[in-house]
């Protein structure tokens, strides 16, 4: 089985060092549609999509944590392990949102005009 594993991984990420990068036009059909496509910016719009797409992730992924941890501080009622487990799970995820929120700042900060950007050049 480790063999397997292993040479998936192998062949994967030697995939990744041989393959050149490809660059297609934009056709009219494409499934997520882009609107710098003629300034070779729409890398940056794609990325944008994606960052939203895992910062909506992100928050789900909390919100749920969030419930879970709460129903397990309902129903630990007076034992104090269950109580630390479920604060503890909360904290964590508390930090996990801290960090998601700076790597999403600095990601603004690299995009070419952030999510914020109108799309006009000037």
């Amino acid at each position: 089985m480790k063999k397997k594993v292993y040479g998936l991984l192998t062949a994967v990420l030697s995939s990744l060092f041989v393959t050149s990068p490809v660059f297609a036009d934009c056709p009219p059909t494409a499934i997520l549609s882009v609107s710098n496509c003629e300034d070779g910016e729409a890398i940056y719009e794609l990325l944008g999509i994606g960052l939203n797409v895992v910062t909506y992730g992100v928050g789900s992924a909390a919100v749920i944590g969030v419930l879970i941890a709460g129903y397990q501080y309902m129903t630990a009622r007076d034992n104090p392990g269950q109580v630390a487990k479920a604060k503890n799970r909360i904290l964590q995820i508390v930090i996990g949102l801290v960090i998601w929120v700076l790597i999403w700042g600095i990601l603004q900060f690299l995009l070419p005009g952030g999510l914020f950007a109108d799309g006009s050049k000037g």
